[in-house]
């Protein structure tokens, strides 16, 4: 059988979580019209199939620079500054052209515990819209914060659910459950943060036409929130997942194993 292609499709679904006066606070992004804040995105993903004629690793890699500058109400106009993408497999690396997203605005709507959604965003060639789902990419960009005071000690549950198309062709249902806590603060560059620790467990099925993945593992993470700027400093997750690789060919059909390593940080740059 001849697995590449499908490999390689199901991975785009899947490149595809204080001091005492603050912490008596509920965390909120705050911001004003014009205000702008920089971030630098990496997101890294690594998977291996082990075929009956051997372990075929593939990968994918995004690194972005990306600005995000508040209007009126709760609108956010992203725009990214630079951005790479890359794939590796069997036949090597190869990177996707993605000049043609730099300096154009996605207009977000950013809810007060840190959920942005999609509005509206530029038109963009067919093959970078394939290899880079935009408009999902936003979805967990910043962390949803709880409704009650960052106290050291303290702890919330925060789950979701999604199940979409993400590209033509690409399928993607996804259930994650996260449990945070508040472990201390710390100081970074002058600026006192909350130090926040994650765990927990996350599925996900990627389908397309003849080919099903299916993987499970443990997250954890950890991230870093400026509670007297009311905006994310920085945070890193990461997964393994375990699964298997389900294909129907006109050959026949069968299953493999499947491993994924999958690692994301986001960066406040000054």
């Amino acid at each position: 059988m001849t697995y590449g292609r499908t490999i390689r499709r199901i991975l785009l679904g899947l490149a595809p979580a204080l001091p005492a006066a603050l912490a008596a606070q509920s965390p909120t992004y705050r911001h004003a019209p014009g205000d702008s804040l920089r971030y630098r995105a990496v997101t890294t993903a690594r998977a291996e199939f082990a075929l009956p004629t051997g372990a075929v690793p593939v990968g994918q890699s995004r690194d972005a620079t990306l600005t995000l500058r508040f209007g009126r109400g709760d609108t956010v106009r992203a725009v990214f500054r630079s951005l790479r993408q890359s794939s590796t497999g069997p036949g090597g690396e190869s990177t996707v052209e993605t000049d043609s997203a730099l300096g154009k605005p996605f207009i977000l709507r950013l809810e007060a515990n840190g959920a942005l959604r999609m509005l509206s965003m530029p038109h963009l060639p067919a093959a970078l819209a394939e290899a880079t789902d935009f408009e999902k990419a936003f979805t967990d960009f910043l962390i949803r914060m709880p409704g009650t005071p960052l106290r050291a000690g303290a702890t919330w549950t925060d789950s979701t659910v999604m199940g979409d198309s993400l590209a033509a062709g690409v399928d993607l249902v996804s259930r994650e459950v996260l449990r945070y806590r508040v472990v201390g603060d710390t100081t970074v560059a002058g600026r006192t943060l909350v130090k926040v620790e994650f765990a927990g467990t996350s599925y996900r099925r990627s389908s397309v036409a003849g080919g099903v993945l299916r993987l499970s593992g443990p997250v954890t993470g950890r991230f870093l929130w400026d509670a007297a700027a009311g905006r994310l400093a920085a945070r890193r997750r990461a997964g393994h997942f375990v699964g298997r690789l389900a294909v129907a060919t006109a050959a026949g059909s069968g299953e493999v194993p499947a491993t994924m390593e999958m690692e994301s940080t986001l960066t406040l740059l000054p």
